[in-house]
């Protein structure tokens, strides 16, 4: 018993977890895709606050070397909360997910900029603390 005691004086000594963000993907527009084939070089990473417009990567084609490499742009702001790795991709890989902000109010449930009724319902279910698994409502 005597050995834990140093395990458990480090785990007191500890940062208190930052707040809960609730978060979500709004639509197609927070998902960028490849739009050719080639070498993917992101230009953000996972955890950055993005814009509208930011320039979020390239794709460096292996077709020739002549061929121009095809910048990528977010459209939506938000958190990159996803993204692929530097590696070959093809068109239609999704090569990042932006996620935005819900907000939780108690007396309402969760509101977004969609007001979703079902978004609402889903995220009641999460939260409920008798609820064991993400996957059971």
């Amino acid at each position: 018993m005597t050995s834990t005691l140093p395990h458990r004086a480090s785990i007191a000594k500890t940062e208190p977890a930052p707040p809960v963000r609730l978060m979500r993907a709004d639509g197609r527009d927070a998902f960028t895709y490849a739009t050719v084939a080639g070498i993917f070089e992101p230009a953000a990473d996972v955890g950055d606050s993005v814009r509208a417009g930011q320039y979020a990567g390239s794709i460096h084609p292996i077709e020739g070397p002549d061929e121009p490499q095809t910048q990528l742009h977010f459209i939506q702001s938000g958190l990159a909360a996803g993204s692929r790795a530097p590696a070959l991709t093809a068109s239609g890989d999704c090569l990042f997910k932006v996620v935005t902000d819900v907000e939780w109010r108690s007396d309402k449930g969760c509101e977004d900029k969609a007001d979703n009724p079902k978004h609402r319902r889903l995220m009641a279910t999460f939260l409920r603390p008798s609820s064991r698994s993400l996957l059971q409502p």
